[in-house]
């Protein structure tokens, strides 16, 4: 019981850090998943990983299976997103929930690649130069280019009388 106890602990604890409503930071949907899967069994936290692809994942390790769904996945469709069992091999994200904590889905995207649902907030800008509003530890700069660009297609002219037509 206590174990059970205990992840059920764990699991509030990590909802009552990365509500949505604390900050724009953190994903509604990953918020929704992760309750979902806290009222469906006693499971431990979900882990995150990384396929050989580069694909993340969130879920549990079970021997040589993996319990679980895409992150993407879990952004796009929330508490919707089901989890599946998977024999594959992914490697842990270390800290990933104490990243997340901190800079929300900027530890998803690093890079600040990504567009994310209701992320209409996340970049303050200067001018030329914009800045995270997530993480603050991340800025872009307006990059400028006049482009040149040479086209051309086939058109009808004129039709020329073929004899016998």
């Amino acid at each position: 019981m206590k174990t059970q106890d205990s992840t059920s602990a764990a699991f509030s604890t990590l909802l009552n850090l990365i509500e949505p409503t604390l900050s724009a930071k953190y994903s509604p949907n990953l918020y929704e998943w992760m309750k979902r899967q806290s009222s469906k069994r006693a499971l431990p936290l979900p882990n995150v990983y990384r396929g050989h692809d580069g694909v993340d994942w969130i879920g549990w390790m079970d021997g040589p299976y993996f319990i679980g769904a895409r992150v993407m996945a879990v952004l796009c469709h929330g508490a919707k997103q089901g989890t599946a069992a998977y024999g594959m091999t992914l490697t842990q994200i270390p800290g990933f929930w104490e990243t997340y904590v901190q800079t929300g889905r900027c530890a998803i995207d690093p890079e600040h690649q990504a567009n994310f649902i209701a992320d209409e907030g996340r970049w303050s800008s200067n001018g030329e130069r914009r800045t995270c509003n997530w993480c603050g530890g991340f800025s872009q700069t307006l990059r400028k280019w006049t482009a040149t660009e040479e086209r051309s297609e086939w058109v009808s002219s004129e039709r020329k009388e073929i004899p016998g037509e």
